[in-house]
């Protein structure tokens, strides 16, 4: 993905000292798809994603793995969707998924 931008977490703050030199943050990351995953599953290349990196947001360039990517709605920006990453991802979900008489329960805190 090509980061548009990223959350700054307290977590990865307080473990910028405690980590091993090389370590990178950066997990909460919004942008665009730059290369479609290898087994075709996922975004296609060109769409605008928000996702949760094991690491190394805080840079141009981070991979996600597919099942931690959600599509991005165009009135979100990407900032926005960075810090509000359960928001977006439980809105994809239900935009994919959510029927007339289904039943939803949607878990995050912020």
């Amino acid at each position: 993905m090509n980061v548009h931008a990223y959350a700054v977490n307290r977590g990865e703050i307080s473990l910028l000292q405690q980590r091993p030199d090389g370590w990178r943050p950066g997990r909460d990351v919004a942008g665009i798809v730059a290369v479609a995953a290898a087994d075709g599953g996922g975004p296609k290349v060109g769409t605008r994603v928000v996702g949760i990196a094991d690491g190394g947001g805080w840079s141009r360039r981070v991979a996600v793995p597919v099942y931690r990517v959600g599509r991005l709605p165009d009135a979100v920006s990407y900032s926005d969707a960075a810090d509000w990453r359960d928001t977006v991802a439980a809105i994809d979900v239900l935009s994919q998924h959510a029927t007339t008489g289904n039943v939803v329960l949607v878990v995050a805190g912020g």
